[in-house]
């Protein structure tokens, strides 16, 4: 099984990659870089994930939520809200 572990942290995410190696034996697991307060981000991560040509069985969000209360320059989201804190705001656009 194929494992990727998409994060912001890649100190943490290297860690824990070596960890589920370790524990698994498992030599498939790595680490893709993804800021979900970019768009960009999460656009560059579709793509290099895409590249790969594996299947996708399961996805895990374990993003935590919180309010903002102000955006960053590097935000790219309403000021309420990011795609892993509410639904109200932001929406998945239909495929053309």
């Amino acid at each position: 099984m194929h494992v990727i572990i998409g994060g912001n942290n890649k100190g943490k995410a290297e860690e824990a990659v070596r960890k589920i190696k370790e524990e698994t034996l498992n030599d498939k697991v790595e680490f893709l870089y993804c800021d979900l307060a970019s768009m960009r981000s999460i656009q560059q991560f579709v793509q290099r994930f895409k590249m790969k040509k594996i299947p996708l069985h399961v996805l895990v969000n374990n993003a935590a939520a919180t309010r903002r209360t102000r955006r960053t320059p590097r935000a790219s989201w309403p000021w309420c809200c990011s795609p892993t804190t509410c639904r109200r705001c932001w929406r998945p656009r239909a495929a053309p």
